[in-house]
């Protein structure tokens, strides 16, 4: 999880608490598989250095970020356990985009989609940062320290490595976009 100073109060606790406590709810024997990182910053770095820090600092075969200001499933941690055991490159799941308090629509990820694309009922995106991915691959692809577009830019280039997907076929985040409090997708004040 990457965060910032402004939001240690706010978003980030209550991430962190429905992370935790779905640690604490798995049995015993699994706790010890799931690792939660977390970077706080005061907007010195760049979120891609971020993520890559993280990346580099994680020890399990998967990795895969939740973003502060989002939401995950009471079984979020469980099903991406679950589903390593497969052992394919990616794990990939629905995502419930709601923007600006508008009712949500469901997001597909798929090795199989080419491109980006958004249809009135749903939305269809490449694997991304939200993804959980091989640590091996991530390591390969690492994250640009780009302004803006670092997860899409990751996106791309993750893409040719991605030969094996499971799908768990459920919503197990939820995509809270808000105009009001969004920090990356902000225009650049000069």
């Amino acid at each position: 999880v990457c965060s910032t100073q402004n939001r240690y109060n706010t978003f980030l606790p209550k991430l962190l608490n429905q992370l935790f406590s779905q640690i604490e709810e798995l049995p015993e024997h699994l706790q010890d598989e799931v690792e939660v990182i977390t970077v706080i910053d005061n907007k010195r770095r760049m979120l891609g250095t971020k993520r890559n820090d993280l990346v580099n600092m994680a020890q399990g075969d998967y990795v895969a970020f939740a973003d502060d200001d989002d939401r995950v499933s009471h079984d979020y941690i469980f099903e991406l356990l679950m589903a390593t055991n497969v052992g394919a490159d990616i794990l990939v799941f629905q995502v419930d985009v709601s923007i600006n308090g508008a009712e949500a629509k469901p997001c597909y990820y798929s090795n199989q989609i080419k491109e980006d694309y958004n249809m009135p009922y749903a939305y269809y995106r490449l694997p991304n940062h939200i993804m959980a991915v091989k640590r091996e691959l991530a390591l390969k692809v690492k994250y640009k320290d780009i302004l803006k577009g670092e997860d899409a830019d990751y996106s791309k280039r993750l893409l040719p490595f991605l030969n094996t997907e499971y799908n768990i076929d459920k919503p197990l985040y939820f995509y809270d976009y808000s105009d009001e409090t969004t920090e990356t997708q902000q225009k650049i004040k000069r």
